[in-house]
């Protein structure tokens, strides 16, 4: 019986890209994430529907913007006190 071979022909610039990635040094790990935490809260319809209008507008997922609104209001502060 008889093997079969069969090539795969790659893009010489799809080639390069995949060996460069490959060749890539290691990158310093990035700083974690904070870690998240669900938040739950009920809104009355016409509040929820303005703010998901808002956010469809301004290519925003609501998350997104409850962070931007939780920040502005409660800033980090550079020495908390516990």
């Amino acid at each position: 019986m008889s093997a079969k071979t069969f090539s795969i022909k790659t893009p010489p610039q799809v080639a390069a890209a995949a060996e460069n990635w490959v060749q890539a040094p290691i990158k310093q790990a990035a700083a974690k994430p904070a870690k998240l935490t669900r938040f739950t809260v009920e809104l009355d319809e016409e509040l929820h529907h303005r703010m998901k209008l808002h956010c469809t507008q301004n290519r925003l997922t609501m998350s997104e913007f409850l962070r931007d609104v939780l920040n502005e209001r409660f800033p980090q502060q550079s020495n908390p006190q516990q």
